[in-house]
């Protein structure tokens, strides 16, 4: 109703869709599209709960405003409307490692200064980042912050998968020595030479040993 009334008291005629008719609004359902795309490709990446899809959402409107694009010029939709380019020294990558300090007021002597946490994008209404408690699952927000981003916490999933793996491939090579049935030994064709009495010699054999655990093993 707000909506309504505010529409209509500067002279703004709404139009809207036919129910199930998303190509009637395609700019719009296309924006809707690209943004939930990356929306799920940050929290796959990240390795974090969907239900932290509203701080994705907000992280990817947030820096696709503060983004040049071909439709305004090479500029960014903050630059179009407020005059001025956006400050992107605070930008940071979303899902890293980020330790969030504890005031005083909240911890003793012995007390840790930080917790470990995760960066999940900015706070709406004061200058500080949104955080979530990798031990409670809380969100919070905070300002004094520092970050890792070179590492998410998915990271630590992926590397120990690609260890477990590397530990199966190497005991696999080591059992091949203890089974008899995969060796086999060639032996070469036979070389005849004629002499000159019509007697026939044959060339020394050279057994060659080989493995067929090594042969056809392709990574």
């Amino acid at each position: 109703k707000e909506l309504n009334a505010y529409c209509s008291g500067i002279g703004i005629q709404q139009l809207y869709t036919n129910p199930y008719s998303p190509e009637e609004n395609c700019v719009v359902e296309k924006s809707n599209y690209t943004v939930m795309n990356k929306v799920r490709c940050m929290l796959q990446a990240c390795g974090m709960d969907n239900r932290y899809w509203g701080e994705a959402l907000s992280y990817v409107v947030y820096t696709e405003n503060r983004s040049p694009t071909k439709a305004l010029g090479g500029k960014t939709p903050f630059e179009a409307l407020f005059g001025r380019k956006p400050n992107i020294d605070h930008l940071r990558q979303f899902g890293c490692t980020a330790f969030a300090f504890i005031d005083k007021a909240k911890r003793t002597k012995l007390d840790p200064r930080a917790t470990k946490c995760v960066f999940v994008g900015y706070a709406s209404q004061h200058k500080s980042y949104r955080l979530v408690d990798c031990d409670s699952g809380q969100l919070f927000d905070c300002r004094s912050v520092k970050f890792t981003e070179d590492f998410v916490p998915a990271d630590e999933k992926k590397v120990q998968f690609n260890d477990q793996l590397t530990t199966h491939q190497l005991q696999e090579y080591e059992d091949t020595d203890d089974v008899e049935s995969t060796s086999t030994t060639i032996i070469p064709r036979e070389q005849v030479s004629q002499d000159s009495v019509g007697a026939s010699t044959k060339a020394p054999e050279s057994p060659i040993s080989t493995n067929q655990s090594d042969q056809g093993h392709v990574s």
